[in-house]
């Protein structure tokens, strides 16, 4: 059953108009943002698989070495677009002042415009942790399997930067926990004295 509050608001296209009008530079320049982050994402996926423009020009010696790089770098863009694309879209809509996702705040505009760009590099992340053996998608990286795989889990990075980053939160203090740290240092420490040792 679905939550009242999970409903659009009932429209009063008055309102609304006037609504769509405040900030209207701001929005259409954000939108345009938006969309030429969109766009080029696109075309840099397509013109990597077809070596289009500018690969033509580059003269890369390996350039079947960095295509799986290039479309985790541009799927977690193309990715993150599209989230904050949604949200955009959300928010400058018919205005609710009871629902949150229904209300523009000029004060978010920083965050569509970095959006793609934090997307774009936890896509590469995503790819250089699969890359590195800890996914279990292969590592031929000119597999078409593996690549549609590096694709796949590079959008996905992008689209949900907030759990990606708090997955790597858990993952990073898990990894350079202060206790494990203390451990290695004490180990170090006793290891001489272990070798040296009398025995």
């Amino acid at each position: 059953m679905s939550n009242v509050d999970d409903q659009p608001p009932s429209i009063d296209y008055a309102k609304a108009s006037a609504d769509l009008k405040r900030y209207l530079l701001l929005k259409l320049a954000t939108f345009a943002w938006l969309l030429a982050v969109f766009g080029l994402a696109t075309y840099a996926i397509a013109a990597t698989w077809g070596e289009w423009w500018p690969y033509t020009n580059l003269n890369l010696s390996n350039l079947d070495e960095a295509k799986p790089a290039i479309y985790a770098f541009f799927s977690g863009m193309l990715g993150a677009a599209v989230y904050a694309l949604r949200g955009f879209y959300w928010a400058v809509g018919p205005q609710s002042p009871t629902i949150r996702r229904y209300q523009y705040d000029p004060n978010f505009t920083l965050w569509y415009v970095a959006r793609p760009v934090m997307g774009a590099f936890l896509g590469v992340f995503s790819f250089a942790v699969l890359r590195a053996g800890i996914g279990t998608l292969g590592t031929a990286s000119t597999d078409a399997g593996a690549t549609a795989a590096y694709f796949a889990v590079a959008f996905l990075a992008g689209f949900s930067a907030t759990e990606v980053l708090t997955w790597l939160w858990t993952l990073a203090r898990r990894i350079f926990s202060t206790q494990e740290i203390s451990a290695g240092a004490s180990s170090q420490q006793e290891s001489p004295e272990e070798e040296g040792g009398d025995g």
